[in-house]
């Protein structure tokens, strides 16, 4: 009885492990995806748009095997207690990251509507929400990675920064817009790409207090308050 338990124990272990590699493998590919994406943007290249949007595609294929592997541990193993809240989280976890997914097809998808004969406007402060929300994406799947349940602390103070970033982006658009009406289409789709950038950080910090939830069993991190929001859906 006791080698059937202990054979029983190290066949959780190694499913639970690949789980973890699965979405391990899609954390690489919702960075890869956004990364692709934006510059996909910044040198209005439909190409690697394409690219970028076929790896999301694939990311949703990925996440539901994710989805399948996770019931199965449950039913064939019945996990209990820690256990359970260890698969429960990676199966939260990866679909947090098939949302950052869905952003990254967003800004993607937002290429073709952008007039190459008008440039982007605010490229730099485009570029440092990018790097903020791409960053605090690093960050939060490294802390899966690591099982680190510390990272959620940091990535709600990134969170507020990608929000501060974006209201500053918001209102440069919206001065532009006032000042040149033909800069509206592009300034609109830029808010577009702004909002995801901003949603993947609030994303990463989601997924980090999801992260210390699996390795701790406290609540994770409320979401960030996104006070301009309801005013870019209005857009």
């Amino acid at each position: 009885m006791a080698s059937s338990g202990a054979h029983t124990l190290k066949a959780f272990d190694e499913d639970l492990e690949d789980l973890r590699a699965q979405v391990a493998a899609l954390g690489g590919w919702a960075e890869a995806a956004t990364r692709e994406a934006m510059e996909a943007l910044l040198r209005l290249d439909p190409a690697l748009a394409a690219q970028s949007l076929q790896r999301t595609e694939a990311m949703h294929q990925l996440a539901a095997a994710v989805d399948r592997r996770g019931l199965c541990i449950i039913a064939l193993r019945a996990p209990m207690a820690d256990d359970l809240r260890e698969v429960l989280a990676a199966m939260k976890i990866a679909g947090l990251i098939e949302r950052v997914g869905d952003q990254a097809r967003s800004i993607a998808a937002a290429i073709p509507a952008i007039d190459p004969a008008r440039p982007l406007s605010c490229p730099r402060a485009l570029g440092n929400l990018a790097r903020t929300a791409t960053d605090a994406l690093r960050t939060a799947l490294n802390a899966f990675v690591a099982r680190d349940p510390d990272a959620a602390d940091s990535l709600s103070d990134a969170s507020l920064a990608a929000e501060t970033l974006y209201a500053t982006l918001l209102q440069s658009c919206l001065d532009e817009m006032r000042c040149d009406p033909r800069a509206i289409a592009s300034a609109i789709n830029l808010l577009f790409v702004a909002r995801s950038l901003a949603r993947i950080a609030d994303q990463a910090a989601d997924l980090a207090g999801a992260v210390r939830f699996s390795v701790t069993g406290e609540d994770q991190i409320s979401p960030v308050s996104r006070p301009h929001a309801d005013l870019m859906e209005r857009l």
